[in-house]
């Protein structure tokens, strides 16, 4: 089974500092969205294996997990919820849009929330 924590690793590396300035916009935003898929693919996981739930394969799986998190009444997976729906929009915005104003601002930030969703799944 492949370990999503490897894609967590992967934006670490895309966004550390290296002396080769090639595709530096494309390693932020490419870091962006690998820290989305590490960290939402563990809480759908956890939702799959824990709580029993299943989810269709489209792409409405994305706001089913934010919102099952999101509408718990459990802080920890409250907290949840709202850190993926954030990170998901910058996800987006990193993925489709043609210009982000700050992409080494928006990759350091999706770091720090995927740090945040992994202690809190670890609490559950």
């Amino acid at each position: 089974m492949f370990d999503w924590n490897d894609f967590l690793k992967l934006a670490q590396e895309l966004v550390s500092v290296s002396n080769d300035p090639t595709y530096d916009e494309a390693k932020r935003r490419s870091s962006v969205s690998r820290a989305y898929y590490s960290v939402f693919c563990q809480a759908r996981n956890h939702l799959e294996l824990r709580d029993g739930i299943a989810f269709d394969k489209s792409g409405v799986v994305h706001r089913q997990v934010s919102n099952r998190f999101s509408r718990s009444r459990n802080k920890a997976r409250k907290q949840i919820g709202e850190i993926l729906h954030t990170m998901r929009v910058d996800r987006n915005k990193a993925d489709y849009d043609n210009i982000i104003s700050n992409p080494i601002g928006m990759a350091e930030k999706n770091l720090y929330k995927a740090q945040q969703v992994l202690k809190l799944l670890a609490k559950l």
